[in-house]
């Protein structure tokens, strides 16, 4: 017994058990006391755990944080032109460009591409107001071009042909030879291209494919179906796990691959133009000829389809940079009477709010910055003095997310592009 204390019991502890008191005490109470002053050792605490980590968004700007200015990029006649809704001044970016045909400005606002009519491409530095041509081919057919996430790469189909163009010489390398390449994006670290394929003479040609931009091999992700294209409008999830598709440009269905062709989830269900809004949940539309029209979501995670929203004919949406919410264009075009309507939808409490209504023959966006701070959208109404003419010429309208309709331009806007830095009046000269 006392061995076993030695091994057990710290020396003071053995010394009481051991003495000629306890020795006299029955075996019991000694058993007792030798559990009892064995818990008086003292214990060893663990650390305690650190807090699990949480992924947060980017903080709100406090009310005397400084932030950029921001404009809006918009076509006025053969006339580039930016708007900044704060300062309500407006000044050229670019002239003499007859003919727009497409545009589209780099997620970080310096560099804009453009096509005319005759089949040029050109990329514009909004920065040094320098322009270099990309292409220029007579008679060349520019179907869809898209910007890498950290600008400075443009991907673009001509003739059916997919190329590239990097800066700053912005000379076109070719990648894929196939004269039915169409809607490009890039992948999240901006070294893969996806695009839709559709092939006339070979069923099997058609659906998603990819390539790197560094090696020019082809894979393909998906099959397809389907006369037109059968894989439109993809785009990556954010951390580039997936790549989300419709099949068809008339909406189809929509339809999820991973990025590394490892599982296909076809035909999800009916709905077109799908946007992410964080890695995990995308979400489209449903045209309002079907029977569950509205904005709805699909979580790949769970597999689940929700329709969030269904209110009236949807002209277009976007989703909010931070993934918060959705901006919505409501519309009743056609008649004098028509107007376009501006609703926001909070991904967090599921909730619609009207921001608004303004009467038009048509609208445009819309369109948010970068940063997710203001989105805009033009309102085309008839010329008072030609009411019978197309609604060519328009206004701008831009809000702030979910709380307010901030301004409205006095410019005249024939097309939105996008949103650009604003510069400083001492770096653009006096504004107009």
């Amino acid at each position: 017994m006392r061995t076993m204390w030695r091994r057990v019991f710290p020396s003071s502890v053995q010394a009481t058990l051991t003495s000629a008191k306890a020795r006299t005490l029955p075996g019991f109470i000694v058993l007792a006391l030798m559990l009892g002053l064995g818990g008086c050792r003292p214990k060893t605490h663990e650390p305690p755990a650190p807090p699990p980590t949480r992924v947060q968004r980017p903080p709100e700007p406090t009310p005397t944080e400084t932030l950029p200015a921001l404009a809006v990029v918009y076509q006025e006649a053969n006339e580039l032109r930016c708007w900044d809704p704060e300062s309500d001044k407006a000044w050229t970016a670019a002239d003499n460009v007859p003919g727009i045909a497409e545009a589209a400005i780099d997620p970080t606002g310096r560099w804009l591409a453009y096509t005319n009519e005759d089949g040029d491409l050109f990329v514009l530095d909004l920065e040094s107001g320098v322009q270099r041509t990309v292409r220029d081919e007579p008679g060349a057919t520019f179907l869809t071009m898209a910007w890498a996430r950290a600008g400075e790469k443009l991907a673009f189909t001509a003739d059916g042909q997919l190329l590239v163009a990097r800066a700053p010489d912005w000379q076109a390398r070719m990648l894929v030879e196939e004269r039915e390449c169409g809607w490009p994006t890039w992948s999240a670290d901006g070294k893969e291209i996806a695009y839709g394929l559709r092939d006339a003479d070979d069923s099997k040609g058609k659906g998603l494919w990819a390539v790197s931009e560094t090696d020019g091999t082809p894979r393909r992700l998906a099959p397809g179906t389907g006369d037109i294209f059968a894989a439109a409008r993809p785009v990556y999830s954010p951390d580039g796990t997936w790549i989300a598709f419709e099949h068809s440009w008339e909406g189809g269905s929509l339809n999820l691959v991973r990025s590394d062709s490892s599982k296909y989830r076809a035909d999800i269900c009916e709905g077109s133009n799908p946007h992410w809004v964080n890695d995990d949940v995308v979400v489209f539309r449903v045209v309002a000829e079907a029977e569950a029209d509205g904005l709805w979501s699909y979580t790949a995670s769970t597999r689940r389809a929700e329709r969030l929203c269904s209110r009236g004919q949807w002209v277009d949406f976007a989703v909010d940079p931070r993934g918060e919410g959705v901006a919505l264009l409501q519309s009743n075009a056609g008649g004098d009477n028509a107007a376009a309507k501006v609703l926001w939808y909070d991904m967090a409490t599921k909730q619609v709010t009207d921001l608004g209504s303004a009467t038009c023959r048509r609208a445009e966006g819309p369109l948010f910055s970068e940063d997710g701070r203001l989105f805009a959208l033009a309102t085309y109404g008839p010329d008072p003095e030609l009411p019978q003419a197309p609604a060519t010429q328009g206004a701008i309208r831009v809000y702030r997310r979910a709380s307010e309709h901030v301004a409205d331009s006095e410019v005249v806007c024939e097309r939105l592009i996008g949103w650009i830095t604003a510069e400083t009046d001492s770096d653009r000269g006096e504004a107009e």
